[in-house]
């Protein structure tokens, strides 16, 4: 067994033990809560008890302080505290982790480890509470073998019980968080919506880890300030560090008047401990530069300033050997640092806070796009993860298109945040249909998804954004991305909690297809395009009455559908001619065992193919609705997404521009609409 390997399993054998003794501490207050749950209607009486031999006064004082801590530590719900415990424990006996997950889970058990000590006060109350004669206590009976020392039992155990359960399930909390970190292999970005608890997520981190391993955390905050002191001297490094660690650790959101001071002493201190180490670097190459074999390395300064002149081509920084950092662009002089843009020293501060971090660190970034224009975001953090490569990376988002552009890391949504700390998250995985950027924003919605054809200025979104309000709208280009996700997104129900449906133009489709697709919650219209029902004869007559229009330029307008049905009717034909055909010839390619097969089906299929025949139905039905004038019939089959103006201009110019604001502000259009061309499509 390798050196590595024994401590390895020295560590995890203490931590172990550690879990071990708290579920043992746990099982001894179970039973001290036993005792005072069965007599509970005694407890002050019991109470009062434990203290009639040494300080019977002490109790008299204040009977209710003792008596509410009692209460206190009966109520207390300790069952989920030993089960958590209990599977930790179990995980670490069946499982192999990475050693510094170990070695983080053995430093936070350190916290508070006075359990062997404090066994004792519980399992000697516990002894009394058994041979305790009870009902000589209730009827005010001497008790002839009282323990002279119950009062110091008594009094050590309710001190130590719920400051204990209290760490146990500090540690808990923070282990849960761990619990992410323990497989190392991949950078992590947590996405939720604002309010989900991101940043709360990012000062807990911060707080019970980096106050504990400051020197391999690092937690950049979404909320920074640049302010800086002039520097007199040239600071010492040790100094400077410790100074810099202790305004980095500190709360960055004013919960306290005192914060400001540190929030803007921060990127002071961070600065001087930059220069502090690149001056003992620069004094340690002049002292030993003539020694054979010296090989000069750059200081953390040199290395953040590189990285960031990769970043911002335009400007050069130079540090002047004075304790002050110059910059100089391409069209002006030399100027000092701080009169840099916010997101220039931004980025200086995020390249600086990794570099800081120790070798095998761990990163954690809160709103990593902030006061960053997109263009630069990816090169900053694609650059700082490859020159940080030994780090994990955790970063906390509400920006899908960050999210996805970490494309090493693994992304989580946050789906609840339950104070104090339990956290509810779930794997957004890579999909074969889904794209994985749409993922992140199907599953942060709260209402049921429904995807449409278009894009998200096409009327297709603009139409079932108002009419499906209980919906989150989905457009997704073409029909077969509709049907696609919408069934992707129904059988992911491990992923998503909600429900989609899509809705697709009718076009040619068949009823037996149409009926098919209905089961897997795929609707379609029962007209040809989305634009035909914005030309609906009641949709028309009210836009009449609101911008009083004649009832001439109202027959007007549905009578110039038919006239391009007469006009267009054999390209009209030949479109569906050419649908049934290529529907017929593609059926037959994903059916084909192998080439030659597939020739011999296209051969039989094409000499008894008619195109003839579909073409003259199709004429046959346009001259019927041409002839019957039935304006219902013909937006049920004519096909022309130039229908809005044609026929909409005849009562108001620049319809197709302003019909959906007619709709918007009715609600009766709105139900009409719905009645009439979505009834069998739930609306929620």
């Amino acid at each position: 067994m390798s050196d590595e390997l024994v401590v390895y399993k020295s560590i995890k054998d203490e931590v172990l033990e550690k879990i071990k003794q708290r579920i043992v501490y746990i099982e001894k207050v179970e039973e001290l809560k036993i005792f005072w749950t069965v007599n509970n209607e005694y407890i002050k009486k019991i109470t009062a008890h434990y203290f009639s031999f040494s300080y019977p006064q002490h109790y008299s004082e204040n009977p209710l302080h003792w008596d509410n801590i009692v209460q206190d530590i009966v109520k207390i719900e300790i069952e989920q505290i030993k089960q958590k415990l209990e599977e930790l424990c179990n995980e670490l006996e069946d499982t192999t982790f990475v050693e510094k997950y170990i070695e983080l889970l053995d430093r936070e058990f350190l916290i508070n480890n006075q359990f062997p000590h404090q066994f004792q006060y519980l399992e000697d109350l516990n002894n009394y509470n058994k041979d305790l004669e009870i009902q000589k206590v209730i009827s005010n009976e001497q008790i002839k073998n009282i323990s002279h020392n119950i009062y110091n039992i008594f009094t050590q155990s309710l001190d130590s019980v719920k400051r204990n359960l209290d760490a146990i399930s500090q540690s808990l909390s923070i282990i849960i968080f761990f619990d992410l970190l323990k497989n190392r292999n991949e950078n992590l970005v947590l996405i939720g919506a604002n309010g989900s608890g991101k940043s709360t997520f990012s000062r807990q981190i911060k707080n019970n880890i980096k106050n504990q391993f400051s020197s391999f955390v690092a937690v950049i905050p979404a909320q920074k300030t640049f302010g800086i002191q002039n520097n007199q001297s040239i600071p010492l490094k040790t100094h400077a560090y410790l100074e810099f660690s202790r305004s980095h650790t500190h709360d960055k959101l004013f919960k306290d008047y005192n914060d400001m001071g540190f929030v803007n002493s921060e990127f002071g201190q961070m600065l001087n401990y930059l220069i502090a180490e690149h001056q003992e670097v620069a004094n340690n190459t002049h002292k030993n530069h003539s020694i054979d074999g010296f090989v000069r390395k750059n200081s953390i300064l040199e290395d953040v300033i590189n990285i960031w002149q990769s970043i911002i081509l335009h400007i050069k920084l130079d540090y002047d050997g004075q304790g002050n950092i110059k910059a100089k662009s391409d069209i002006w002089q030399e100027y000092d640092f701080m009169k840099l843009s916010d997101g220039e020293k931004n980025i200086f501060y995020c390249i600086s806070s990794v570099l800081l971090v120790e070798k095998d660190g761990y990163i954690i970034v809160d709103e990593p796009e902030n006061h960053l224009n997109m263009s630069i975001v990816n090169k900053l953090w694609d650059k700082l993860e490859k020159e940080r490569s030994d780090c994990q990376f955790v970063y906390l988002t509400h920006n899908p298109s960050f999210a996805i552009g970490r494309a090493q890391a693994k992304i989580l949504w946050i789906k609840k945040y339950t104070p104090p700390s339990n956290w509810e998250y779930v794997e957004i995985p890579i999909d074969n249909i889904l794209p994985q950027e749409l993922m992140v924003e199907l599953v942060g919605s709260k209402k049921n998804i429904l995807f449409c054809e278009g894009q998200k200025d096409s009327y297709d979104y603009k139409l079932y954004s108002i009419l499906f309000k209980n919906y989150t709208i989905i457009p997704t280009g073409g029909h077969q991305k509709a049907i696609d996700y919408c069934k992707a997104f129904n059988a992911n129900n491990t992923l998503f909690n909600l429900g989609a449906i899509a809705i697709i133009d009718k076009d040619f489709y068949e009823t037996e297809e149409i009926t098919a697709w209905n089961k897997n919650k795929i609707y379609t219209l029962d007209v040809m395009e989305v634009e035909n029902i914005l030309c609906d004869n009641e949709l028309l007559k009210y836009i009449q009455l609101k911008v009083h229009a004649t009832d001439e330029d109202y027959n007007s307008a549905k009578e110039q559908i038919f006239i391009k049905i007469q006009e267009s009717k054999d390209n009209q034909a030949m479109e569906y001619t050419r649908f049934k055909t290529d529907k017929i010839l593609n059926s037959l390619v994903g059916k084909s065992s192998g080439p030659q097969k597939l020739k011999e089906q296209l051969a039989a299929t094409i000499e008894q193919l008619s195109p003839q025949l579909f073409y003259d139905e199709h004429i046959q039905l346009l001259d019927a609705i041409f002839t019957s004038k039935d304006y219902g019939r013909a937006l049920k089959h004519y096909n022309n997404k130039g229908m809005l103006s044609f026929v909409g201009d005849k009562i108001l110019k620049g319809y197709k521009d302003r019909v959906i604001g007619f709709i918007r502000e009715n609600e009766e259009i709105q139900n009409k609409l719905l009645t009439k061309y979505f009834n069998d499509i739930p609306i929620e």
